[in-house]
């Protein structure tokens, strides 16, 4: 299994080494994945099985404006309106708001990377 992962940086917060799950295994198993904190996925929903805790969620269009943030329950499906980018989340960690561009940054715990997948592709 390949992962890559970003920092994500926001106005005067970000989420340091998030895990780009881009394979079906590193989507399943999203937040349960050991060390990773943050995920950021495109899907069109996630869900909460399996997780101890609520996660926090932040939708972000194809140029990383946030365009939706939501507290998902344990337990829970949380679908977005179609396929896009989903950023998930400790509750407790302060979220972008609503408008800001997240910028993705280059981080030094890259582990056999692979390029990430067209988010722009054909669903097979």
């Amino acid at each position: 299994m390949t992962y890559q992962r970003l920092n994500l940086c926001w106005g005067s917060g970000g989420v340091a080494g998030v895990l780009i799950a881009d394979d079906f295994s590193s989507r399943l198993l999203g937040m349960r994945r050991v060390g990773a904190k943050s995920v950021l996925l495109w899907t069109s929903s996630v869900h909460t099985f399996g997780l101890a805790e609520p996660i926090r969620v932040v939708h972000l269009m194809n140029d990383g404006v946030v365009e939706a943030l939501a507290v998902v329950a344990k337990r829970r499906i949380h679908r977005r309106g179609g396929l896009g980018w989903i950023l998930e989340m400790p509750v407790s960690v302060e979220p972008p708001e609503l408008g800001i561009k997240v910028m993705a940054l280059p981080c030094n715990d890259v582990r056999k990377s692979r390029p990430m997948c067209n988010p722009n592709r054909q669903p097979r």
